[in-house]
C-alpha cells in the first residue's frame, strides 16, 4: 500500500505556527503544514496527525513489552520516537 502522507522526517521547529483557532464552534489548535500538497495529502496528513496521541500511546505500551523481553535495539528506537514526540531528551538505559 503506497503512502498517501507527505513521507517524513517530519520536524516540528520552534517558529512553527501553532496557534489556538475556532473549529465549527470547537476551540481547537491549528498549526500549518507548509508546502504544496494535493488534497489526498493533506487529508492523509490530517489522518496521520489525528492518530499520533494514540500511537504514541500504543507505543509506550510496545516498549515496555520490548524491555521486558531485552530488545534493547529496538527499545532504543521507541525510546528515541517517543522522545521525538513528547519533546524530552532520550533517557539512555
Amino acid at each position: 500500500m503506497a503512502e498517501k502522507h507527505t513521507p517524513g522526517p517530519w520536524e516540528a521547529k520552534p517558529h512553527s505556527v501553532i496557534a489556538p483557532c475556532d473549529v465549527h464552534g470547537f476551540t481547537s489548535i491549528c498549526l500549518l503544514i507548509s508546502g504544496r500538497k494535493t488534497g489526498e495529502e493533506v487529508r492523509a496528513n490530517a489522518r496521520l496527525i489525528a492518530a499520533a496521541p494514540e500511537l504514541l500511546e500504543e507505543l509506550q505500551s510496545a516498549l515496555l513489552a520490548l524491555e521486558a523481553h531485552g530488545f534493547t535495539q529496538q527499545a532504543g528506537k521507541a525510546r528515541a520516537a517517543i522522545a521525538k514526540a513528547t519533546g524530552q531528551e532520550v533517557a539512555h538505559g
